[in-house]
């Protein structure tokens, strides 16, 4: 286990078949979930991946990761080492060298770089001044002697961007309400004025917000739906 986490990087050379595993599985996920933000993002397309890439490991990420998967382990059968075929390997690489060029240089990409860093800063702060709200398994950790600012930072570098993302929103991203949601709030407190369900519907009937925002935009609708050209 030692041996897996002190090559966790990529130009670590475990030496047990453990810490091989691990390495070999880092690099795999990274590839993968670097590949699905980017399509999510927008970056990228799955077809942007060149051919002789897909032609090795496949055009979808449940297509790399079994192809990873089972190439990996019918290449260790039977040795002392945990190992790709060549053609797998040289294709992981190329990737890997891909996603540098498209995603981790990407001016794109790269602008949103400030941001992230005032997100996990903030967040870090978040934690020092609450650190009672970090999971049992982290508080006792602290209880057992680490230092809390250790512990808070292997939290958040626990973290998947998704979920970092996800609990900023939640901490600091004010929740934005429905008409609905608002009359009956001020209804039930006695603050403020309120319309009657009547009023509501009428200025409902006189706004087709379709129109609105196709003074702005161009429209197409697709199914029950109209989306942005």
């Amino acid at each position: 286990m030692r041996d897996g986490i002190r090559n966790h990087q990529t130009i670590g050379k475990p030496h047990t078949l453990e810490g091989k595993v691990v390495r070999l599985s880092d690099k795999i996920s990274y590839i993968h979930h670097d590949m699905d933000d980017a399509v999510r993002a927008g970056i990228l397309k799955e077809s942007d991946v060149p051919k002789e890439i897909r032609d090795v490991i496949g055009c979808t990420p449940s297509e790399r990761l079994d192809h990873f998967v089972h190439d990996i382990v019918t290449n260790s059968m039977g040795k002392n080492d945990i190992c790709m075929s060549e053609p797998v390997e040289t294709a992981m690489h190329n990737m890997r060298k891909f996603m540098f060029a498209s995603v981790y240089e990407n001016p794109v990409a790269k602008s949103e770089e400030s941001k992230a860093e005032v997100l996990v800063e903030t967040l870090y702060t978040h934690f020092m001044r609450n650190i009672d709200v970090l999971p049992e398994e982290f508080l006792n950790l602290i209880a057992e002697g680490e230092p809390r600012e250790q512990v808070i930072c292997d939290y958040i570098g626990a973290m998947t961007d998704r979920f970092a993302i996800a609990t900023y929103e939640e901490l600091y991203i004010p929740k934005s309400w429905t008409l609905q949601e608002r009359i009956v709030t001020e209804k039930s407190s006695g603050l403020g004025m309120f319309y009657s369900d009547e009023i509501i519907e009428e200025v409902r009937s006189r706004s087709d917000i379709v129109d609105v925002v196709s003074g702005y935009l161009s429209l197409q609708k697709k199914g029950n739906n109209y989306w942005a050209c």
